[in-house]
């Protein structure tokens, strides 16, 4: 028994007819009496008594037919309240992302989600995207930005974002943001490194490695902020995508230099497990939507667009 069925019942029912009520609904007569075959075989019923000018509801009939006005009212219903939840979204959404696009994505998002869907309350958590990985992974987070080396085949990804990796140090030492340095470069200076097992650090190494020329660094870190704290403080320099340092490389506190041929790609994932809900969607909407508007703005000068998966 299936909602067509019914459908057809009312509308036979109703015109008392089942020629009069294919012609109405615009389908076949053998069609419509298929339907009608089957919902019978399916009740275990006769649903009409068939007569020279038409058909009438038999006693089970009259009873079936209250019942499916019944039910299509609330199909009908039901799919008003989803119309309005996709129109209205509301509920909690978790975002997982590295506090390194606080400000360049995590912000400008929010401020959109404030302005368009009042009724979605966005939780924020932040650390490093391997934390971000696992957060979908335990279902803590609906959705996160993670780097494409922490991506999964469990997840649905959509990559969404490239954008180069620069050699950051104190004001001190002058790097030039229009001249590039190699990975060569960073065996002889004393490097303060994300730890390990952290996306930046494994493609900086693994940078290295195919230059034959690996490193050591003098401190770890796991949080951003302490890294930059210990760069302005003089101890040396460090890894990091752009738009980690914007602020600082405004205020010149900092300076840095775009690291030849080493890039990090922003991947947007979530759980193939979990049916997104409609805020869920929403929210990945203006996300992928903040990053394309921060990629062609002008601001985050060495990021790159990526093709959808």
């Amino acid at each position: 028994m299936n909602f067509l069925q019914l459908r057809y019942f009312l509308k036979v029912a109703e015109l008392g007819s089942i020629s009069a009520a294919a012609a109405a609904i615009w389908v076949s007569q053998p069609a419509v009496s298929r339907q009608i075959r089957l919902l019978e075989e399916a009740l275990g019923t006769r649903l009409f008594e068939r007569e020279a000018r038409g058909v009438r509801l038999t006693e089970a009939g009259s009873s079936v037919h209250g019942r499916a006005q019944q039910l299509l009212r609330e199909l009908e219903s039901i799919r008003a309240d989803i119309g309005r939840t996709v129109k209205s979204p509301k509920g909690r959404v978790v975002l997982g992302i590295p506090p390194s696009l606080r400000r360049l994505i995590t912000v400008p998002m929010l401020t959109r989600v404030a302005q368009t869907y009042p009724d979605v309350v966005v939780s924020v958590i932040e650390g490093t995207t391997q934390r971000m990985h696992e957060a979908v992974g335990a279902g803590h987070s609906d959705i996160s930005v993670v780097s494409s080396l922490d991506a999964n085949q469990a997840f649905s990804e959509r990559p969404i974002v490239s954008e180069q990796l620069f050699l950051v140090g104190s004001s001190q030492a002058r790097l030039r943001s229009r001249s590039e340095v190699s990975v060569r470069d960073l065996a002889s200076l004393p490097l303060i490194l994300t730890s390990w097992p952290n996306s930046l650090r494994r493609i900086v190494e693994g940078a290295a490695r195919r230059t034959k020329r690996p490193f050591a660094p003098r401190f770890e870190a796991e949080q951003v902020p302490l890294l930059l704290d210990l760069v302005q403080a003089g101890l040396g320099y460090t890894v990091l995508p752009s738009c980690a340092v914007q602020e600082q490389l405004q205020a010149r506190q900092l300076t840095a230099s775009p690291i030849r041929a080493c890039w990090i790609d922003w991947v947007l994932v979530r759980s193939r497990e979990r049916v997104p809900t409609a805020a869920s969607q929403a929210i990945m909407t203006l996300l992928e939507a903040t990053f394309v508007s921060a990629a062609g703005s002008g601001t985050w000068r060495t990021a790159r667009l990526l093709p959808p998966a």
